[in-house]
């Protein structure tokens, strides 16, 4: 019996400490959908985020449309516990770098970022996300779906 009775104070404990941040150090997951932009087609997203302390994450972020291609990356700093918020929230803001390259032209930049997002996580590994700015000219913002890996 006190087998069980720790095996379920270990369990709590292991869930609040996942609750803390969706992500936390060490934690992976993955990001994509679309983005939002005027002209050029709708365009395509892909991303993952990797935890590098508790509440700090960086990875990479590759999108396209039409006729751009956007390879960079990003970091962001994540506000759950600052705001006490509820497991199932996820909010954050950051700095992406980006390097821009168009099909049919010339074209080339490199683009530097603010954006500020959210998430949703309907589940425990699975949730929604919505983010504003970003720093690349394929997406101002972004609507997708998130899968924590790890």
């Amino acid at each position: 019996m006190k087998k069980v009775i720790l095996l379920a104070i270990f369990g709590m404990f292991c869930q609040l400490g996942i609750s803390q941040s969706p992500l936390g150090d060490g934690g992976i997951q993955l990001n994509g959908g679309l983005g939002f932009r005027d002209s050029d087609g709708v365009p395509v997203y892909f991303g993952a985020d990797f935890g590098v302390a508790q509440n700090v994450t960086v990875g990479p972020v590759l999108a396209f449309s039409d006729d751009l291609f956007s390879i960079g990356g990003n970091v962001n700093y994540h506000l759950d516990e600052a705001l006490n918020l509820s497991p199932d929230w996820n909010l954050y803001g950051g700095a992406t770098v980006s390097y821009i390259d168009a099909d049919n032209s010339d074209y080339e930049d490199i683009d530097l970022g603010l954006q500020i997002g959210g998430r949703y996580f309907f589940s425990e590994t699975v949730g929604l996300n919505l983010e504003a700015g970003g720093g690349t000219e394929i997406t101002g913002g972004k609507i997708g779906l998130t899968v924590i890996v790890r």
